[in-house]
């Protein structure tokens, strides 16, 4: 029989791991009934919090034949079954991560089709409740402007998420891959 984590000390449980894998990366971990809501700004990409925290997901849904299934996780000679079914992760940009990100791609002289994208750092801003929210993205005057065959938001989505810390990413422009 496996042992029970509840949602709260899943979510206890959240928190101090990401503490430890990403000191000095500030993390808001909300719970939402049996799920949580894993955000940051800048810091590591999504793919590394997955990595780090998927383990907790106490769930998983296969949508091809509409199965949800409990996951249960054997450490230390006992089998684990925590209480958050699943585990939602939103990595946010700041303004100046975003600018960097743009004189990165612009001072690699890319050969743009159809005209240079002119990309820029926009800003919305939205209020949930009492709290007013601002997130930034990079928008361009020249929507239709390409790399190959690669559109200027697909290199900058590309280019953001892989990019964590202080080095810049090893991108070969014209050679993407989607994983």
């Amino acid at each position: 029989m496996a042992r029970h984590i509840t949602a709260n000390e899943t979510a206890k449980l959240v928190r101090e791991t990401l503490k430890v894998e990403f000191p000095g990366i500030k993390f808001s971990v909300t719970k939402r009934g049996f799920s949580l809501d894993v955000k940051w700004v800048d810091g590591p990409t999504t793919k590394q919090v997955d990595k780090v925290i998927g383990m907790f997901e106490g769930a998983s849904f296969d949508g091809m034949i509409d199965l949800k299934s409990y996951n249960t996780v054997h450490t230390e000679g006992e089998d684990i079954h925590y209480g958050i079914d699943y585990i939602l992760t939103k990595r946010s940009y700041s303004r100046e991560f975003l600018q960097h990100m743009i004189d990165y791609v612009n001072a690699n002289n890319l050969n743009w089709t159809d005209g240079d994208p002119q990309m820029s750092v926009t800003s919305y801003t939205w209020t949930h409740g009492k709290k007013t929210i601002t997130e930034y993205e990079v928008d361009a005057v020249n929507k239709s402007a390409r790399f190959g065959n690669q559109f200027w938001n697909d290199i900058m989505w590309r280019a953001c998420s892989i990019y964590a810390g202080n080095a810049l990413p090893e991108i070969k422009f014209g050679e993407f891959r989607w994983y």
